[in-house]
């Protein structure tokens, strides 16, 4: 299995350094296809609002103001807090925001391992970290990461694949997430911060933003939950280049 510790290493330096420059945004106005998480299983996600407004069991975005609330700035302080008190894995019902915990609970039924956005943000690694300006960064703090280890289709080994669910306004999403390392990494394969990157055209049908590499990982945008996910499976990744340092 490629080294997880290796990619989050290069995440934590990529998003601490200057976001990505140069990036084409591209949607079509066309109907897409695209109306859920794209994740095997196609669990249904409710787009019609008077649908979702009057069901028991489905959970429909409102207006959340500016988003600051699901931004927390970064320290060495809460770094050292967190992984002092180790990862421990969440059960669905541990969620608290109720769109990402609708999505999470059908990701769980699939042995997904899940692990909330503020303990990797507090531990400063994962896909949660941003560039602000600031001196460490921020992160997104409500939701969650899913990850799961499968087998390699063309050899004995596994690998791990990934999916982010992360409340954010579609505001955040064109300002933060679709400039963000983890969409070059993960999306683009290009690790240098400040190379000149355009993101593969993407589909908008109303309700979802769906954007996609050849490879199959993709980013999403869900307006009627106020959701990004994110998609990333290791093994059509490259593994970055490393340089090791004279002793």
């Amino acid at each position: 299995m490629k080294s997880r510790h290796t990619m989050i290493m290069v995440l934590i330096a990529g998003m601490m350094l200057t976001g990505c420059t140069g990036i084409k945004q591209e949607y079509t106005s066309e109907t897409s296809s695209v109306t859920s998480i794209t994740i095997p299983s196609e669990p249904d996600v409710i787009t019609d609002s008077t649908t979702a407004e009057t069901s028991d069991t489905s959970v429909y975005h409102i207006d959340d103001g500016d988003g600051s609330q699901f931004v927390s700035t970064c320290n060495f302080g809460i770094a050292d807090e967190a992984q002092g008190a180790g990862y421990i894995p969440l059960l669905p019902d541990q969620v608290e925001d109720p769109a990402v915990r609708k999505m999470a609970e059908e990701l769980y039924e699939q042995k997904y391992s899940l692990c909330d956005l503020k303990y990797l943000g507090k531990a400063m690694a994962g896909l949660a970290l941003f560039d602000d300006g600031s001196q460490y960064g921020s992160y997104f703090n409500t939701g969650v990461e899913a990850s799961k280890i499968v087998p390699n289709k063309d050899d004995d080994g596994d690998h791990e694949v990934m999916i982010y669910l992360i409340r954010m306004t579609e505001q955040q999403f064109d300002g933060i997430m679709l400039d963000s390392f983890g969409v070059r990494a993960y999306l683009c394969y290009n690790y240098d911060p400040d190379a000149e990157i355009e993101l593969p055209e993407g589909t908008d049908d109303g309700t979802v933003r769906h954007i996609e590499n050849d490879k199959g990982n993709y980013i999403e945008y869900h307006r009627d939950t106020g959701i990004c996910v994110l998609y990333a499976d290791e093994s059509t990744c490259p593994q970055p280049e490393t340089t090791v340092l004279d002793g």
